[in-house]
Parts: structure tokens; sequence; C-alpha cells
């Protein structure tokens, strides 16, 4: 951390309590730049992440998938008749529809998400963003050249 910027990556789920601890934390270290890069786009990873910033940086396949799942009509119904489609059975995965926890613990605020740069800076640190795909379709790392180190990393 530099001059009081920081960069959080991945959030977890948008709940009170995971909320009141990187916040605390924040509040505690008297951080001015608070940003927030998510790996990907599962909500256990960027569930709160519009709490803590107006703008969410990810890696740009990520991006375009949230953006989708936020802005298309019917793209949870979609999901649901792609499992279907795929073998699962029909009622279970219309029940998976209420009990999705991105549906539950997702980003309700109005937020940007933005496509990383190869390179991201948080202070004087330099992080190299890399698409991972696997997990996700996007998952991306953060990779410090100077440490050699990947995400998460915790730096002070």
């Amino acid at each position: 951390m530099d001059d009081r910027e920081a960069l959080v990556i991945d959030t977890g789920f948008n709940r009170d309590s995971c909320y009141k601890t990187i916040k605390g934390a924040s509040d505690e270290l008297k951080v001015k730049d608070l940003r927030v890069f998510c790996t990907h786009l599962h909500a256990d990873h960027m569930g709160f992440a519009a709490k803590l910033a107006s703008e969410v940086l990810m890696g740009k396949t990520e991006v375009k998938i949230v953006q989708d799942m936020m802005t298309t009509e019917g793209y949870w119904e979609e999901m649901v008749n792609f499992y279907i489609r795929n073998g699962f059975p029909a009622e279970e995965a219309r029940k998976m529809l209420f009990l999705h926890p991105g549906r539950s613990f997702y980003i309700k605020e109005d937020v940007e998400f933005v496509a990383a740069r190869k390179d991201v800076r948080v202070g004087g640190i330099r992080l190299k963003a890399i698409e991972t795909p696997g997990h996700s379709p996007g998952h991306t790392c953060l990779y410090d050249e100077a440490r050699s180190c990947s995400s998460p990393v915790i730096t002070s």
C-alpha cells in the first residue's frame, strides 16, 4: 500500500459480515483510494464489490459475461434451460434458479465493470493481469513479477 491506496482482490458474498470485515480493515488502515479487482464472476468472489467501489476491475471475458447477466432479460432462465438441455432434471434445474447464490448474494448496486488492462497498478506495485480460464470462462490472476507471486496478494 502506497499513499493510502489499496486493491481488494475478490470481496466475498454480498453479506454484511464480509463487508464489515473489509471495510473495517480499510478504515483502520486509513485507506483513501480503495479499488476492487474480481478474479471471476462467482458471487462468493464479487458479491459486494459495488459497495466498496463504483468501478470494479475484472478480466475482459468476465466483464462481458457479467454485463450480459445484469442486463439481458431472461439470462437466468436461459441458464436453467441450458442445464435441462444437458441432462439436468427439469424440476431440480428450476429449483436451482431460486437457490443459486448468484441471485441471492450478487451485486445489487449500480456499478461499472471495467476490463483490466494488461497491468493493474496500485501504489508502487504493478500487477500483470493474466486470463487463466477454467474455473470460469475468463478467470483472471494478477501476477507480481517483482515478487514472483500471484493473487491473492496482501502487501503493506
